[in-house]
């Protein structure tokens, strides 16, 4: 939190009635609710919105509603960087092991949606990379993530080899494959800070 000169004295007695009366404790039960797969965070995002809100210059109309909005904004924020790590995790993981899976019945028809255009984001990036045969092995694991089917190197160099027209060895694929995750692990935490700090200037 910033420091006590910024506070405003107005929103901080407000966010005491709130705790006083559980709201807070009623919106962080809310959260869980409408993000299941995301409860553990359910209460950082609550604090999170207080502290945007008792450090506000001035007072919203309806600061309840506020502080309830900018906790729904933070769960969704968290999920979006949820989803787009866990595509990392699929370039990061050994031969043979799945990655995320879509299909997941665990998983809300809001959060399949979310899986689906991260992957078309992130696949959209990766399509941009001049480097062709790291682009290429990065979109065949990505897919193969996607559709839940494991890919192991050996089986990665035959379809890089069919796409580039000569013979590639698992070596080749283990190590583009790895530059590939790099690149992605740099633009996702990058598109996360530029997200994060675009969210905190909206107060």
């Amino acid at each position: 939190m910033e420091g006590a000169a910024s506070l405003n004295p107005q929103l901080v007695a407000e966010v005491e009635k709130m705790l006083g009366d559980g709201y807070v404790e009623g919106l962080v039960r809310r959260l869980c609710r409408d993000f299941p797969a995301l409860a553990g965070d359910a209460s950082g995002a609550a604090g999170h919105a207080v502290e945007k809100l008792v450090v506000r210059p001035t007072t919203p109309d309806k600061p309840r509603s506020y502080l309830a909005a900018c906790a729904y904004n933070e769960m969704k924020r968290v999920r979006r960087m949820r989803a787009r790590f866990d595509s990392l995790e699929a370039l990061a993981d050994e031969d043979g092991r799945p990655g995320w899976t879509p299909s997941d019945p665990g998983l809300t028809v809001e959060e399949q949606v979310l899986l689906r255009e991260t992957y078309d984001q992130v696949r959209s990036h990766v399509e941009t990379w001049e480097t062709e045969n790291v682009r290429i092995v990065t979109l065949l694991y990505l897919e193969a993530a996607f559709e839940c089917e494991p890919l192991t190197s050996t089986d990665a160099a035959e379809l890089v080899g069919e796409l580039l027209g000569y013979e590639v060895e698992d070596s080749f694929v283990r190590t583009w494959k790895s530059r590939g995750f790099k690149k992605l692990r740099d633009y996702v935490t990058t598109l996360d800070a530029v997200e994060s700090r675009e969210e905190r200037t909206i107060r």
